[in-house]
């Protein structure tokens, strides 16, 4: 039987009601005076707020570990670290990169003096240097929380490990905000100093090399064996689809002295800063018997012709390559690449032609004759190409993003073009910059002035955020629109071709040129007459 609630029971559930949202307004008041006081720094007394937010109960685990965070944040401009600790040059390095401004010889002179060597600051050097720190900065946080705030808490919240020795060098891992860092140290007369990271295993290749030239294999093969810890064979039917450098060097093995040098070698082909590299990997080549370890100094090989810009030597290395593996992918797609680079587009279309016999569908080999059309003007014909990607269910946002672009020359800047530049905007998660300014190009071509200037302004934030040549072109189009030749003159002539001298077909310099022949000339103003007497 059922029994009848009482009197009571409702009055005593809006009681219950109104003490749980009474709390949750109270914890949510604590939260943000909170978030106030870590804005301004102030982590003890944001830390005790947090606390009594976990309290009040909800999200208690979180809360309170985010109050644990909290005590261990520090201003990072009172700390300091000890330079006898081979953690201390990492630390003061994210130190450095966290400031507001660095300049390009502080920083170097974090690194041993061999990578310095490796790392003349001339032009190049600094803006990779600028990468680096812009790149670190923008992974520190969205901008809503103040960088120093971030450092603060990173720094605070940091885990060490450290292996290895003053004659090998030490690893050092970190932890920091649940980011993992590794760095590899060494010691010299002054202090310890970085010679490598997870994010530059190059460096522990020419590490390695400057070791075996002083003698040291024990030391080599221990820098070698870290950075095999991060080169893992791949597995696939391509036999070259791995880095030559797990082929080259197994963990822990007793390799002899010039058997780790070919193994350092191949580590820094990519990078061959200084042109050392291929007559290393030459004489590796060529006293290898045939067998994986040879395939593997000839991808090698190959890949560090390509870094010197030795084309031609590079091309011949592939055609080797690729007639001993003749179904590798990768095999084809650095010849090719090399044919493209030497302007070779009949061999390039004929090799192409001849796997698409094997491989109906190959979206490599239907890529390159894309490429090859283009070069001759035939932009139907490369569209076509693209579409039997579509067709095979093969497409990404580039394929679709490159049909849509095409429209544009085609003059085919319909409603299916701008379907698809919308598809390839959306696999791109709206933070591709190409695809939103093909996007925004189609807008402006079709005369739809308000969507195009929104999506020009969201290609920006998705990009370098500084207008450059491409960007100017929609400007053009949109002054067009407004009935401002002058102005979509003055716009059209910021656009630059990519190489000087160079036209590519399906360029943006091409659109703006032609959209530039076709304005009327430019007004002159009129010479003042004279006066009558």
């Amino acid at each position: 039987m059922a029994v009848a609630a009482t009197d009571g029971a409702p009055a005593a559930a809006q009681e219950a009601e109104r003490r749980f949202s009474d709390r949750d307004r109270r914890r949510a008041a604590l939260e943000e005076a909170s978030g106030t006081l870590i804005q301004t720094r102030r982590y003890p007394e944001a830390a005790a707020l947090l606390e009594q937010a976990g309290r009040q109960g909800g999200n208690a685990a979180e809360l309170l570990g985010r109050a644990e965070t909290l005590r261990k944040a520090r201003r990072h401009e009172e700390l300091s670290y000890p330079p006898s600790d081979p953690a201390g040059v990492v630390k003061g390095l994210l130190l450095l990169m966290g400031s507001d401004s660095v300049e390009s010889k502080a920083f170097l002179a974090s690194f041993s003096r061999g990578l310095r060597d490796e790392l003349d600051a001339d032009d190049d050097t600094r803006k990779a240097i600028e990468e680096v720190l812009s790149s670190f900065t923008s992974s520190m946080g969205d901008g809503e929380i103040p960088l120093d705030t971030v450092l603060d808490l990173g720094l605070g919240s940091l885990e060490t490990s450290i292996s290895g020795d003053d004659d090998r060098g030490h690893r050092i891992v970190l932890t920091m905000l649940d980011q993992k860092m590794e760095y590899y140290v060494v010691r010299e007369e002054d202090g310890y100093r970085i010679a490598g990271s997870d994010q530059t295993l190059f460096a522990l290749g020419l590490e390695a090399l400057r070791r075996l030239d002083r003698g040291d294999a024990a030391g080599a093969r221990q820098w070698l064996d870290w950075a095999r810890e991060k080169i893992p064979a791949a597995g696939g039917d391509d036999p070259l689809a791995s880095s030559p450098f797990s082929t080259l060097w197994t963990r822990g093995a007793e390799a002899s002295a010039e058997e780790a040098r070919c193994a350092a070698a191949s580590l820094v082909a990519r990078l061959d800063l200084k042109g050392r590299t291929v007559p290393i990997l030459v004489a590796c080549r060529d006293a290898a018997p045939e067998g994986p370890r040879r395939t593997a100094l000839d991808l090698a090989l190959v890949v560090s012709y390509l870094s010197a810009k030795r084309h031609a030597e590079a091309a011949e290395a592939a055609r080797l390559l690729a007639a001993a593996h003749p179904d590798s992918a990768r095999a084809y797609n650095l010849l090719s690449q090399e044919l493209i680079a030497l302007k070779s587009w009949d061999e390039v279309r004929r090799l192409a032609e001849e796997r698409l016999v094997k491989l109906p569908d190959d979206v490599d080999a239907l890529q390159y004759l894309c490429e090859a059309a283009e070069q001759k003007n035939d932009i139907q014909a490369a569209d076509g190409y693209l579409q039997r990607i579509v067709d095979a269910g093969k497409a990404n946002s580039v394929t679709f993003n490159n049909i849509a672009w095409h429209a544009l020359f085609l003059g085919k800047a319909d409603e299916r073009a701008v379907e698809l530049a919308q598809r390839a905007v959306t696999l791109d998660g709206y933070a591709n910059s190409f695809s939103l300014h093909t996007l925004a190009s189609l807008y402006a071509e079709q005369g739809k002035t308000a969507e195009a200037y929104q999506l020009i302004l969201q290609s920006l934030q998705a990009g370098s955020g500084e207008l450059d040549g491409d960007d100017w072109y929609v400007f053009g189009r949109l002054a067009e629109h407004y009935g401002l030749p002058d102005a979509a003159r003055r716009y059209y002539a910021r656009v630059e071709p990519v190489q000087p001298g160079q036209t590519d077909s399906t360029s943006t310099y091409k659109l703006a040129h032609a959209r530039l022949a076709g304005l009327p000339p430019e007004a002159r103003p009129a010479k003042p007459g004279r006066k009558g007497r």
